[in-house]
């Protein structure tokens, strides 16, 4: 058996918020490991909506990925909003994924992918 931090269960939380719901209607998955494993782990791809083709490099969804896409929407330098700011803020210092829905999650790993909200 795995033991994780409750940061470690926090971060790989949000990464399974995100994929399993909240990434969804901009990217692909070609890979994710979530169970028996260390740290959750998924490849994406943006996708294009009129062809449904992957398109651009492969984006890694790990803790790094979303430790960064936190940290600079707590920065207050993405173009996230003060309603995603406060939601985020709970949850990360609680370690607390139970106060991150798939948007929130979405929004956390475009942050951390794109460095600003893309989609949605």
């Amino acid at each position: 058996m795995i033991t994780k931090t409750a940061r470690e269960e926090f971060l790989d939380d949000v990464t399974t918020t995100a994929l399993e719901g909240g990434i969804g209607y901009w990217s692909v998955c070609s890979s994710y490991k979530w169970k028996d494993v260390p740290e959750t782990v998924a490849i994406i791809e943006e996708f294009d909506e009129a062809t449904g083709e992957p398109f651009g490099d492969k984006i890694r969804v790990d803790r790094a990925l979303i430790e960064k896409g936190i940290k600079e929407i707590l920065s207050g330098e993405s173009n996230t909003g003060q309603y995603l700011i406060g939601m985020v803020a709970t949850a990360n210092a609680n370690n607390d994924a139970g106060d991150v829905d798939a948007d929130v999650a979405d929004a956390i790993v475009q942050v951390g992918a794109f460095g600003n909200l893309v989609y949605g």
